[in-house]
C-alpha cells in the first residue's frame, strides 16, 4: 500500500505587531505609510514622521529584519522630542495672573509642544471660580532653539463692562485651543474665545468648515460679534446605473436598473 502524501509548505516569518505612539507619530506622506496597527513580515518596513510641533531623529523606518524570528519586536528608527518655548514671562501682563487657577501659569514657566503643556491666566480683577481663563501654550511652529514665546491670547481684556451671557447649543464644544467655558460664555468687552462643532456636525458657514473654529467676541457695544452654529453633517453618494453583476456558479447576472442615493 502506497504511502500517504506528505503536504509541505512555507509561512511568512511575522514580527510582533507594531502600534505607534499617536500623539507624538503619524504616518508619512510615502506610499509605505505605516498604519495605527502593522504586522511585518521578516525583511519590510513601513515609515513613520513625527507630528508637528516635535524633532525628529532617525530616518523614520520600522522594519521588521530580515533574520527575525516569529514574534520578535520591529526595530524603530525614529525618536520624537517635543520643542520648548522661552520662558513665560508672565510679570510683563500686568492686569494678568495665575493664581487661584487650576494649572495656572507662573513667572518663567516652560512650557513645550505636547497637548499637555498649556497654563492659564485669568484678570486680576476677576474674582471667584467663574473667572473667564485665557490659555497659554507653546505652539507646534515654535522654533527648535527654544527662543519663541509662548502664544498669548490676542485681545486680552480686563474690562468690567460686560456681554450678557450667551448659553450656546448643545452641537457646539469649547475648542481644543482657546476655547470657551463650557455651555455658557460671559465675556468682558473685547475678550474672545473660540467654539467648534461637535463630531457629527460642520459649521453653518462654510467659511469656517475647513477649521472647524468659530470665534465669538464681547464688542466694544457689550454685544457679541456672531453667532456660532452648526449643522448635522450629511454625506450624500450617488450611483449612476444600470449596474451588471457577474455572479458565479449556481447564481444569476441580475440588472439593477434603478438609482441609489444615501443622505
Amino acid at each position: 500500500m502506497p504511502a500517504s502524501p506528505v503536504q509541505a509548505g512555507c509561512t511568512q516569518i511575522l514580527c510582533a505587531p507594531y502600534s505607534p505612539d499617536l500623539s507624538i507619530f503619524e504616518g508619512s506622506t510615502v506610499a509605505d505609510s505605516c498604519a495605527s496597527t502593522n504586522i511585518l513580515a521578516a525583511g519590510t518596513s513601513c515609515s513613520l514622521q513625527c507630528k508637528a510641533g516635535f524633532e525628529a531623529t532617525g530616518g523614520g523606518i520600522v522594519s521588521c529584519s530580515v533574520n527575525a524570528n516569529p514574534d520578535d519586536p520591529v526595530n524603530v528608527d525614529l525618536s520624537c522630542s517635543p520643542k520648548s518655548c522661552a520662558p513665560f514671562n508672565l510679570a510683563g501682563l500686568t492686569e494678568m495672573t495665575g493664581d487661584g487657577v487650576t494649572n495656572g501659569c507662573v513667572q518663567d514657566q516652560i512650557l513645550d509642544t505636547t497637548s499637555s503643556s498649556k497654563c492659564y491666566i485669568r484678570c486680576k480683577n476677576a474674582n471667584g471660580t467663574s473667572a473667564f481663563l485665557w490659555e497659554v501654550y507653546c505652539a507646534e511652529n515654535a522654533n527648535a532653539d527654544g527662543s519663541s514665546p509662548p502664544s498669548v491670547p490676542s485681545g486680552l481684556s480686563c474690562s468690567t463692562e460686560m456681554c450678557d451671557t450667551y448659553v450656546y447649543n448643545p452641537e457646539l464644544e469649547p475648542a481644543t485651543i482657546q476655547g470657551c467655558p463650557e455651555d455658557a460664555i460671559t465675556l468682558s468687552v473685547e475678550q474672545s474665545c473660540d467654539l467648534s462643532c461637535r463630531n457629527g456636525y460642520q459649521a453653518s458657514d462654510q467659511a469656517f468648515r475647513s477649521s472647524n473654529i468659530q470665534t465669538i467676541k464681547c464688542t466694544s457695544t457689550k454685544t457679541y460679534d456672531s453667532e456660532p452654529s452648526c449643522v448635522r453633517f450629511s454625506v450624500s453618494i450617488s450611483l449612476h446605473l444600470p449596474l451588471t453583476l457577474t455572479c458565479s456558479n449556481r447564481y444569476q447576472t441580475l440588472v439593477l436598473l434603478s438609482t441609489l442615493r444615501r443622505v
